[in-house]
């Protein structure tokens, strides 16, 4: 045979060329280059991330690659081995089934990737967050007790001002001044506004409000406490925050007034009090962010006994201020563990609402207060799930890629696997067909319903119908006279979910005929009962034969008891006769003559016949 020279189609690169593969490579790793890197750059920043998901890049890179070249050079391969139907689809077969199992590893390739980069990442966030609510929490314990240091300092300048207390020490002794009362209310006033109190009072040595700045400054035993204190010491004395009847937080100064008598030279003849509202400036420095979050709080709080007090307003419960007590029994909330220790931490565990969080603490020097700065965990996660979720989506796109390929063998595959197992039922149904049909006995198949579903050609031979007009009806239709019967037959099998065995009598071609029926339930793929089957034999001459032979039974057993009643007749008759001669004989002797009856049998066989 003389080789025929190629036309330009077959000398065009094609599927079937090596050039195929090499070229779909070429294409894949390109595009891999080209957008690989930008991904990583728009998720990343730092440059240790960046260097770390550049790493997981490139192998994920070798492994993808592999696999698509793998592929790629298999299916070349194998559409270059045509050594028959028969053995390409054992081919095929083989193929898949490794392909499947290296696509199962790739995938557990690309699932241990992501969770050694979530498992790398978690502790680098959590730290990352740490350190930045640690720095927030300081500067607001700075911010605070700055605060508290300035009031401090008002307090105590307005101790030293000895001018003003001795005006305070005259008015009191006349109060009936206006001049003097109206420099005092001066003095007050000009330090609520500028030292930015709510209220500044004047109580007399009794502890009654005397003058001063918004008067109406309410009386509680707190401040009663507080003033008492101030005189008992002559010192300044500070409150903690407390609520007033108007269930505002706020936190006092006491400044006792010194003047200096012969009679007594540190007397204090009067106490001013500072008022501030902590919403004005301290809840408002507290609640402060300096970032964008949805979950972030600050948090002051203090210790009570065998509580953990929330003092200032909290994002989630805003009306709870000194309000919230929590035991510190709880160890694992953030709260308890800030006030049972004595210096800065970190911690992670569930707050007041149950929300697993990440919280700071430190103590505000002075005080038995501590700052928390905290934030839900979710929040904190959320950077890390959004890169896992572009890094798996990188990685996903390319195994999609690779699921594409493999689906399209596998399809082929399936394609020849289904054709085969098609020819294999054809034949198997043609052989139950077969076994079926050749069977003299009638088979039938029945739905829950009655009506026939399957019938083979004994049955229509039985019937006198085609299988046509068999299927689809019920014993009413084929037999009514005696579908009763063999409805409830049919009932009890699929009721006792048995095989039975019964004798049905219906009306066939042949007319009027017995069959002997096996009857069993059929079933679905969950094991319900769906219908019956059965297998039905004639048994009419047998039926017959067998009622001939108890006629004629019955007929023998009446001859025969005929013949004993005869028999005994003839017996009873014959003894009798045989006792008559007996008789004559004894007469005869008597008279002197010869016995004329010889009986002699009957006395050696007295008992034969004689029953």
């Amino acid at each position: 045979m003389t080789a025929q020279p190629l036309s330009p189609a077959q000398r065009r690169p094609t599927l079937d060329s090596p050039l195929a593969p090499v070229a779909l490579y070429a294409v894949f790793a390109g595009l891999w280059i080209l957008f690989s890197d930008q991904v990583v750059l728009s998720l990343f920043s730092d440059a240790a991330h960046v260097a770390f998901a550049s790493t997981i890049k490139g192998g994920l890179f070798v492994a993808l690659t592999s696999t698509l070249l793998y592929l790629l050079l298999s299916g070349w391969r194998e559409r270059m081995a045509q050594a028959g139907a028969a053995h390409d689809t054992q081919v095929r077969n083989v193929k898949f089934k490794g392909t499947r199992t290296l696509f199962v590893v790739l995938i557990l390739a690309v699932v241990a990737v992501t969770f050694t980069f979530v498992q790398i990442r978690t502790p680098q966030i959590e730290a990352e967050t740490n350190e930045n609510l640690q720095v927030i929490a300081q500067f607001k314990a700075g911010q605070i007790r700055n605060w508290l240091d300035e009031r401090q300092i008002d307090a105590e300048v307005l101790s030293a001002s000895q001018g003003l207390f001795e005006q305070i020490n005259l008015w009191l002794q006349n109060k009936s001044d206006p001049k003097l009362s109206a420099v005092i209310l001066s003095r007050l006033l000009h330090l609520k506004e500028y030292q930015r109190f709510n209220a500044v009072v004047l109580f007399d040595a009794a502890g009654h409000k005397v003058l001063g700045a918004d008067h109406h400054l309410a009386d509680s035993p707190a401040l009663r406490t507080l003033v008492d204190q101030a005189r008992a010491t002559g010192k300044v004395q500070r409150s903690d925050l407390v609520l007033d009847a108007d269930d505002h937080a706020h936190q006092d100064w006491a400044v006792p007034v010194l003047v200096a008598s012969s009679a007594d030279p540190g007397a204090v003849v009067a106490v001013v009090v500072m008022h501030t509202h902590a919403a004005d400036f301290l809840f408002p420095l507290i609640q402060s962010w300096p970032s964008a979050s949805a979950s972030s709080e600050t948090l002051l709080v203090r210790r009570e006994g065998d509580s953990v007090v929330y003092l200032s307003p909290l994002r989630y419960r805003p009306h709870t201020t000194l309000g919230l007590r929590l035991p510190i029994a709880r160890t694992t909330l953030p709260a308890a563990q800030a006030v049972l220790s004595e210096g800065a931490g970190t911690v992670r565990g569930p707050d007041y609402r149950g929300v697993d969080v990440l919280t700071t603490y430190s103590p505000i020097d002075g005080t038995s207060w501590r700052i928390l700065t905290k934030v839900d965990y979710a929040e904190v996660m959320v950077p890390l799930w959004q890169s896992t979720y572009w890094l798996a989506t990188v990685a996903g796109a390319a195994v999609l890629a690779i699921l594409v390929a493999l689906m399209l063998l596998w399809r082929q595959t399936q394609r020849a696997q289904k054709y085969a197992l098609l020819a294999q039922k054809n034949e198997a149904d043609q052989l139950l067909a077969a076994l079926v049909n050749s069977s003299t006995d009638a088979i039938f198949v029945k739905d829950v319903a009655g009506k026939h579903l399957l019938v083979n050609r004994a049955a229509e031979r039985v019937l006198g119908r085609t299988a046509e007009q068999i299927v689809g009806h019920d014993a009413t239709s084929l037999f009514p006279e005696h579908a009763a019967q063999v409805s409830t037959n049919d009932q009890e099998v699929m009721r006792s979910n048995r095989v039975c065995t019964f004798e049905e009598t219906v009306v066939t071609a042949a007319g009027l005929r017995t069959f002997l029926v096996n009857k069993g339930p059929m079933h679905d793929a969950q094991g319900h009962v769906v219908g019956v089957y059965g297998i039905s034999r004639d048994i009419t001459e047998r039926q017959q034969a067998l009622l001939e032979l108890q006629r004629t039974s019955e007929q023998l057993a009446q001859h025969n008891a005929e013949l004993e009643r005869f028999n005994r007749v003839a017996v009873d008759r014959e003894l009798a006769m045989v006792a008559l001669k007996r008789q004559v004989n004894t007469l005869s002797v008597e008279l002197g003559r010869a016995a004329p009856f010889a009986v002699d049998f009957a006395n050696s066989q007295p008992a034969q016949g004689l029953t």
